[in-house]
């Protein structure tokens, strides 16, 4: 053996330590950072068949070395009933490796039974694992990194409502999920004959409109792609336009065209730095924009910088382009030529300028329509921005009406940076007197429909609420709870929760029925 052969040490727990031969002497058992390969642990079978005792989870260990499980977890996310639309997000705890959970290298870790204090004290997770629902299960390691997954994405005529079974990897560790008869703690085998596949993740429509242009660096001529959805986005045949004409152009040239090679993660980015693009990026002209749109064209997010910087503005010109927050965030000069490729943008925007307030011009999409109140009869205004947004020319429009049903005049005034207004139907504002700047037409009411849109002083729209649809012929007041609000607060999707008036939204709310 030569100075740089390795050997593996292996514990009595099953961890495994790597060192060098020549490093014989001065062995300890501790495993070097990084050591850990989690991604060799699969799912391999999900069973919520029979009673708590007998349902499980199985993990496998694809790999040549044990892997001691402490730290990492599961997250079972599922419907409350049959039918319906696959759940998101990571849904609850149900089990967390302890140090004597350890697979060998080819084995498997049965964990058997629901906890339950009466009946079953000796279970091994929390949470109820039931066959008939759609589900996502999902392993991350101690870090918090998905790992991997099981998806059952809907019901099925052969596995649908009433019928228990198995879901199981064949062949073990790498295969897809089969419906099957459970076998726990023993291998599923390489034979899928006559066994119907678990609709997975495969067969959920895939969300294009989660897909953010991130980040845009004009002096290495590239940009950056986040996912705000829960799962992976294959980028094959996504495209990017561009366009530095003048006028800046609706129609852009192609410039970039994803393939089924390149993927952006769940809550993570995808960088075309080292692609080389059929156009190049501009670090400092005006006139600039690029969209992203999905395979069938459509658009799902616009760059643009239509102010040309090529003189003054040292500290802000051949600088990288930044969103922030990632995907949810307004557009900033940083002050790194570099940037952040692949990587989170972060939080901070100190020393930071706005892209389009160079010359210190408001920026009106500061300006949120956070919550309407069906209950006080009152819409709430949120500026997210730095800056005072002066409300005169601020309008805000009812369904598609010629006339708007608020307009801010000179008795509105300004609304300070992260704070909020109320503008209240007419005869609802308990000081009206006091606050004539504030005060909207009727029509906050019961309708099976309902539009509300605020546009800024030169009639750009800057913000839509809209609820519809046979469910919402019952009075709004009916309908608990009856606000609808941005979550998270000024930059969320729009749910239903308890009023929270002049003041940061809920931290959770139920979907709005729109059908």
């Amino acid at each position: 053996m030569n100075a740089q052969t390795k050997v593996y040490v292996h514990k009595a727990d099953g961890t495994a330590a790597e060192y060098n031969i020549a490093d014989i002497d001065s062995i300890s058992f501790t495993p070097p950072a990084g050591a850990v390969d989690y991604t060799m642990i699969k799912l391999n079978e999900v069973s919520g068949v029979g009673d708590d005792p007998e349902k499980f989870y199985e993990l496998i260990n694809t790999g040549s070395v044990p892997v001691n499980l402490e730290g990492c977890q599961l997250f079972y996310n599922a419907n409350g009933s049959t039918g319906g639309n696959l759940p998101t997000g990571d849904g609850t705890l149900t089990w967390t490796g302890k140090s004597t959970h350890v697979i060998q290298p080819g084995g498997l870790l049965l964990l058997l039974g629901r906890y339950n204090a009466s009946s079953n004290p000796g279970g091994e997770f929390t949470t109820g694992l039931t066959p008939e629902r759609i589900l996502i299960i999902t392993f991350k390691d101690p870090k918090g990194t998905v790992i991997d997954k099981c998806i059952r994405s809907k019901d099925t005529e052969e596995y649908g409502r009433g019928r228990e079974e198995s879901f199981s990897r064949i062949p073990d560790g790498n295969g897809p999920f089969y419906f099957t008869t459970p076998t726990p703690g023993v291998m599923n085998g390489g034979d899928a004959t006559g066994l119907v596949l678990l609709p997975g993740a495969s067969d959920i429509p895939v969300d294009y409109t989660k897909l953010k242009i991130n980040e845009v660096n004009g002096v290495d001529k590239w940009f950056e792609i986040y996912n705000a959805g829960e799962v992976d986005i294959n980028l094959a045949g996504v495209t990017s336009h561009y366009s530095n004409s003048e006028p800046v152009s609706y129609n852009p040239t192609v410039n970039w065209t994803g393939t089924a090679a390149q993927t952006v993660p769940a809550k993570g980015f995808f960088s075309t730095k080292g692609i080389t693009l059929g156009t190049g990026l501009s670090a400092n002209n005006g006139n600039v924009r690029l969209q992203l749109r999905d395979p069938e064209g459509t658009v799902l997010d616009t760059y643009e910088k239509l102010k040309d910087i090529n003189t003054g503005y040292d500290a802000i010109k051949n600088k990288s382009h930044a969103r922030i927050p990632d995907g949810t965030g307004i557009w900033y000069y940083t002050t790194d030529e570099a940037g952040t490729s692949g990587a989170t943008n972060g939080t901070s925007t100190a020393g930071y300028t706005k892209i389009g307030e160079e010359d210190g011009a408001t920026d009106f999409t500061d300006l949120v329509l956070n919550e309407i109140d069906g209950n006080s009869k009152s819409i709430e205004l949120f500026n997210k921005g730095t800056k005072a947004i002066p409300l005169i020319g601020v309008t805000l429009w009812k369904n598609e009406t010629t006339s708007a049903w608020w307009t801010g005049s000179a008795a509105s005034g300004s609304i300070a940076p992260d704070s909020y207004v109320l503008i209240y139907q007419t005869g609802q504002n308990p000081n009206e007197s006091d606050a004539p700047g504030f005060v909207g037409a009727n029509g906050i009411s019961a309708g099976q429909t309902l539009k509300f849109e605020l546009r800024d002083p030169d009639g750009n729209s800057i913000g839509v609420f809209q609820r519809g649809g046979p469910v919402w012929s019952q009075s709004i007041s009916s309908v608990a709870p009856n606000s609808f609000q941005r979550i998270p607060n000024g930059t969320g999707d729009w749910k239903q929760a308890d009023p929270t008036n002049g003041e940061a939204n809920a931290e959770s709310g139920t979907d709005i029925p729109n059908d």
